[in-house]
């Protein structure tokens, strides 16, 4: 794939929900390049692949906390689903999908291709690092795990 590379514009970023798979939490964000996000079939395919996704958290054998976060990214070649959540007590783990707009069901794992985030992803990220900082490493005897879930991207615009 060739690409020319295209001037900067903002992109919409939404918070949608908190959503709970088993006795996972996660935040869900949904990012365009379009005016809206549209790809609500999609939306719906990520929220119920969720549950097989987490599974690989049993791979680690650092601890995890259940929460995490997830980006749904409309771009040019499709749609980037973003999942990460904590583990250990300060890294996050990531796994990113695409799915191509004409096969909506159809999730192609790109994490093993070194793919993590891109630019208009990265404020989300970095306003969950903080969060995280604030609310569960700042309070290590007493972590506010439902602050952290509570405290989202508020940009409209990244």
């Amino acid at each position: 794939m060739k690409y020319t590379i295209e001037k900067y514009k903002d992109r919409k970023v939404e918070y949608c929900e908190i959503v709970q798979v088993a006795d996972w939490k996660f935040k869900v964000y949904t990012l365009t390049i379009n005016d809206v996000f549209k790809s609500k079939e999609i939306y719906q395919n990520v929220l119920i692949k969720l549950n097989d996704w987490i599974e690989n958290s049993k791979n680690y054998e650092l601890p995890t906390y259940k929460i995490g976060c997830v980006m749904m990214h409309e771009s040019r070649d499709g749609v980037y689903c973003i999942i990460n959540w904590w583990i250990g007590e300060n890294m996050m783990q990531n796994h990113v999908y695409l799915v191509e707009y004409d096969t909506p069901e159809l999730f192609t794992a790109y994490s093993d291709k070194g793919i993590q985030f891109c630019v208009w992803e990265l404020g989300i990220i970095w306003h969950e690092r903080n969060s995280w900082i604030s609310n569960v490493l700042k309070k290590p005897t007493n972590p506010d795990f439902e602050e952290y879930l509570t405290d989202y991207y508020t940009q409209v615009i990244a």
